[in-house]
């Protein structure tokens, strides 16, 4: 959440720059932070350097295309066999790319693994390419047409991130978590929690203080 606020941030002062220049210039300087270790968690400057380019792709792209994407079957299909693809990668061939985990998270510099120190830029840009191929993917795959509660639920975004950490301290103080991630059913029974906990956390009854706060900022 304070990596967005500084997204918006940024955008508001670069808002007379032409985007496609921004994106450019937000790339490049992602690839140049990852040479410096002193950039990390203070302040989420990694992370913000990192992603603030999805932020402008984002501001780019019109919505429409984006609503034009899950409505062509042959996009459907196509972003299904690529997730179905990533996803075996994933559970079967995971230790050939797990060294790239670093690099995903946003918050490490290239000293993380000693590949990155001369190639990292080029690691950098295929983790990038890589990541806005998937959302590709799943924007494709997505229903063309409103869930019930899971498409409203979907608008809650801020909220579920503004309540989640303090459920999370919780679960990590009586120990649930490190039990929860020692076996294999486990991990599974945690992610099943995850996404309950987040259905939970979209309710009305967790809309204060983000659904205040944000309408505030339309005003």
């Amino acid at each position: 959440m304070f990596a967005l606020a500084a997204f918006y941030l940024l955008s508001y002062i670069l808002r007379d720059i032409d985007k496609k220049t921004v994106l450019i210039i937000s790339v490049l300087l992602a690839c140049f932070v990852g040479y410096d270790s002193s950039i990390g968690d203070y302040l989420y400057l990694s992370r913000i350097a990192v992603f603030y380019p999805f932020f402008i792709m984002g501001e780019m792209i019109p919505s429409d295309i984006i609503s034009g994407l899950n409505s062509k079957k042959a996009l459907k299909i196509i972003g299904l066999t690529v997730l179905v693809i990533w996803g075996g990668i994933c559970l079967f061939r995971l230790e050939d790319f797990y060294m790239l985990r670093p690099l995903f998270t946003g918050r490490n510099s290239f000293a993380a693994n000693p590949a990155f120190e001369k190639w990292g830029m080029l690691y950098r840009l295929l983790c990038y390419a890589v990541s806005v191929l998937v959302s590709f993917c799943i924007i494709c795959v997505m229903p063309s047409r409103k869930i019930p509660l899971i498409s409203s639920f979907g608008s809650k975004t801020v909220q579920v991130y503004f309540w989640h950490w303090p459920f999370i301290l919780i679960l990590e103080r009586f120990g649930v978590l490190n039990v929860l991630f020692g076996t294999a059913y486990g991990k599974l029974a945690a992610m099943v929690i995850g996404l309950i906990l987040t259905f939970i956390l979209s309710t009305k009854l967790f809309s204060f203080p983000s659904e205040n706060i944000l309408r505030s900022g339309k005003k």
